[in-house]
């Protein structure tokens, strides 16, 4: 009797701790590794960029604050330190809309001067992050070297499914890694803060000579694609990860449409279980020019979450621009977040208020689906900024983002070029007439 009584309690120990193991593989993140051959030249100090697009946090619209747990970098039996380039935490936030800068919501970590045998391996090994987006960068001097690894091509430690894999359970079937107390050098020098992208104003290619106040948007050209700190160059050899606009001096305020995408985090609601894109993550920012004398503002990009706040029944959002002054005005009148933008309604338009883009608009698509006709990898790939083109409605489809600007008084009017505040989008007017 003592015998069977003796099994069946080992029995219920066992089948018990298979369901606390099963629990416990369910609900621990993942851990991931990814790996990189340094390059055989030994003459090159690469670095590496880890980036993390829309870090989750508590979920709430200050969420992308909270610091992301970091992996471990090695080279050999070398553990490298992890340097902060960018996030909320830097002393350096509101530099992030320089030039091209970063995007606001997301956070960038450097390894520099990554030394090692040619040849040898470095080693990136960690959890995942309730994030929409993550990569791996490995950045040489030897021009186009940009070996990138994104979160899915990422290989999963102990039999673990990837997240970022479409049909497995995504990051937030599990419960988040907890930050570990430690305390990150940031980059004071940011020598990898990327460079002003150097593009001839070319007015009469740049905007119609219509009088429409249209503003072109272009892709990256392979010069500025290989000598800019970006990612995900395609085989065509530019950039499939941004578009960019660029306004005239004269153009004061901004109206910005686009038909918004799916993406992974765009609600209060992420999908538990990882699911088909159009583009992992999309955002718009206005970056300023390094020299400009318009006082700081502390947001300046809006994405797709923030979007969907002010769509409308087509899908299409809207974003104006304005000198920083008027759009801090509106913040304060309007007593909103110090991180968030104002909101604008104008006529049968409404949306978020960035400051003046004086350097360009930035669009930032993560992870693209290249079977989407959204999808910037669409968009003809010029070789250098001379040669290029504006991105066209046959490439893009109705996903091509439509921009017009005019002078502050015509805005006051009920003008933004060609757009009429109480009127029909441009082009949707141009149809009902039968155009």
């Amino acid at each position: 009797m003592k015998f069977f009584q003796k099994t069946r309690w080992l029995t219920c120990l066992f089948l018990f701790t298979l369901i606390v193991t099963a629990y416990a593989n369910t609900n621990s993140m993942p851990q991931y590794q990814a790996l990189f051959t340094l390059p055989s030249n030994p003459n090159t100090s690469p670095a590496l960029v880890l980036r993390y697009y829309q870090e989750w946090g508590d979920g709430s619209r200050t969420g992308w604050q909270t610091p992301v747990v970091l992996p471990t970098v090695s080279v050999g039996n070398r553990t490298l330190p992890i340097v902060l380039q960018f996030s909320y935490a830097s002393p350096f936030y509101t530099s992030g809309a320089i030039e091209l800068g970063y995007d606001q919501y997301a956070q960038y970590y450097t390894v520099f001067s990554i030394s090692g045998h040619p040849s040898e391996n470095l080693l990136i090994q960690g959890p995942f992050q309730q994030a929409a987006y993550m990569s791996a960068t490995l950045y040489s001097n030897v021009m186009g070297t940009q070996p990138a690894i994104v979160d899915k091509q990422m290989t999963t430690l102990d039999n673990a499914s990837n997240p970022y894999i479409e049909g497995n359970p995504s990051v937030f079937a599990y419960s988040p890694t907890l930050l570990q107390s430690h305390t990150l050098k940031p980059a004071y020098s940011l020598p990898l803060s990327p460079p002003p992208i150097h593009r001839p104003r070319l007015a009469a290619r740049k905007t119609p000579a219509d009088g429409t106040g249209e503003i072109y948007v272009y892709r990256l050209d392979q010069t500025s694609s290989h000598e800019n700190v970006v990612e995900d160059i395609t085989p065509d050899g530019c950039s499939q990860a941004y578009l960019y606009a660029e306004k005239e001096s004269y153009q004061d305020v901004i109206i910005f449409r686009i038909k918004v995408p799916t993406t992974f985090i765009e609600s209060d609601h992420p999908d538990m279980t990882f699911g088909h894109y159009q583009t992992r993550y999309f955002s718009v920012s206005a970056h300023r020019n390094s020299d400009s004398q318009d006082r700081y503002l502390t947001y300046w990009t809006v994405n797709t979450r923030m979007l969907r706040d002010y769509m409308d029944d087509q899908g299409y959002a809207y974003v104006f621009f304005a000198s920083n002054d008027y759009t801090n005005n509106l913040a304060i009148e309007q007593h909103t977040p110090d991180t968030q933008p104002p909101v604008m309604t104008w006529g049968r338009y409404k949306g978020y208020v960035l400051g003046n883009p004086d350097f360009a608009i930035i669009m930032r698509y993560r992870d693209p689906d290249p079977a989407w006709q959204g999808s910037p990898v669409n968009a003809t790939c010029y070789a250098t900024p001379e040669d290029e083109q504006p991105v066209t409605k046959e490439q893009l489809g109705d996903y091509l983002p439509e921009i017009y600007g005019d002078t502050m008084e015509n805005f006051q009017n009920g003008h933004i070029g060609a757009v009429n505040k109480d009127a029909l989008w441009p082009v949707d007017l141009a149809k009902t007439h039968g155009k």
